[in-house]
């Protein structure tokens, strides 16, 4: 299902050992809805979360001194970039931590998700590279998702485009 610009909504099924695409055929042979299958995902998803989520700080300022730390998120390898989806979490948890209320978001991989205050520049510019960096070391293993960056304003989500024009309107 189209969910934003390049990322899509998929919903599998664990079978402990691989994951199954649930197709059209399993919705309708099991008379669930998509809605249903949904507010299903979204009820596990948040159970997931409420157990094990950890929010961390990637500080790289040994590295490069004008760096400022950036966060990440983990709570399951397979599904750490699924808290994109929860608009709560961004617009409370991730809002309190960063002290914003213009969080930026990279998910270079299915089990990497970043995100920062958009405004405050060094943070913000530390992390995008680090974000398209991973993007690239993931794709050889095919958990790659998107090296776009993507900035949470007003709850919704909007495809940061690096322009002047753009960033005085997100500002």
């Amino acid at each position: 299902i189209d969910f934003l610009d390049d990322l899509y909504l998929c919903f599998n099924l664990d079978m402990g050992s691989h994951y199954e695409m649930v197709q059209n055929d399993i919705l309708q042979k099991t008379n669930i809805t998509f809605d249903d299958l949904k507010a299903a995902a979204i009820r596990n998803l948040i159970n997931k979360i409420n157990t094990s989520c950890k929010v961390g700080v990637e500080d790289l300022s040994q590295n490069i001194p004008e760096a400022k730390p950036f966060y990440s998120v983990q709570f399951d390898n397979d599904l750490n970039s699924s808290i994109f989806l929860l608009d709560n979490f961004w617009e409370t948890t991730a809002k309190e931590i960063t002290k914003s209320d213009r969080v930026a978001v990279s998910m270079p991989a299915k089990n990497l998700i970043y995100f920062s205050d958009m405004r405050l520049m060094e943070s913000f510019m530390t992390m995008r590279p680090v974000g398209k960096h991973m993007f690239n070391a993931s794709i050889n293993d095919g958990i790659h998702l998107t090296d776009k960056t993507y900035i949470r304003k007003d709850g919704k989500w909007i495809l940061f485009l690096d322009t002047e024009e753009q960033l005085e309107v997100l500002w």
